[in-house]
């Protein structure tokens, strides 16, 4: 058994030496193996990505149509409730190649007061509830509350990524709420009327 032994060693180093060498230098498999491991990751970036420039352009375009909202209801003396349900629908007209009828548009009239609250005078809205009259509202970031007028323009669009690989990242229903509100004071007058009445606006103090 002792002679044994040394032959024993000499075939495991020949076996050692001849049959693994060629498998440690064989990598033609290493590199699809990788890229296998990181083609999801980087499908998720690539989504991601898309659906987030895309979301992007989509605020772009909420904002839009709430400035032009507010500026045809402002540059107005006077409008019938015709008038306003054309300018809302011009203004969900601005979101394309978005839905329109995924965004709720709503234009207001809203009397502030001399301790800058605002009351709602007239309302109306396209794919939502207009808000009450009389309701109070808070006025968007930077405004300056003063006394007297203002017509309030609000869009909400409920935002679904087109990627189903992506609407996950999202939560439960993939949908992002994208919203703006503009004020603006009336262009030619002291309010803006609706149907040929005038609201009684309460003098400042």
């Amino acid at each position: 058994m002792r002679r044994s032994i040394p032959a024993f060693h000499a075939l495991r180093s020949s076996l050692h030496g001849g049959l693994s060498r060629p498998l440690r230098a064989c990598q033609s498999g290493v590199a699809m193996v990788e890229f296998a491991v990181a083609l999801p990751v980087l499908l998720t970036l690539a989504s991601g990505c898309y659906v987030l420039s895309d979301m992007i352009a989509c605020q772009r375009k909420v904002t839009q149509a709430t400035e032009q909202l507010t500026d045809i209801v402002a540059r107005s003396s006077a409008v019938g409730q015709g008038d306003v349900a054309g300018i809302l629908a011009a203004s969900a007209q601005v979101l394309a190649p978005y839905a329109g009828a995924k965004a709720a548009i709503t234009v207001s009239e809203v009397q502030i007061s001399s301790g800058g609250k605002a009351s709602v005078l007239w309302s109306q809205s396209l794919n939502g509830a207009a808000l009450d009259s009389g309701s109070v509202v808070a006025l968007p970031a930077g405004v300056s509350p003063n006394c007297g007028v203002m017509i309030l323009g609000q869009v909400n669009y409920a935002y679904v990524p087109t990627m189903a690989f992506g609407s996950g990242l999202f939560g439960p229903g993939g949908a992002v709420p994208l919203s703006d509100s503009l004020a603006m004071s009336p262009r030619y007058g002291p309010q803006v009327s609706l149907d040929g009445v005038s609201s009684t606006v309460p003098a400042c103090s």
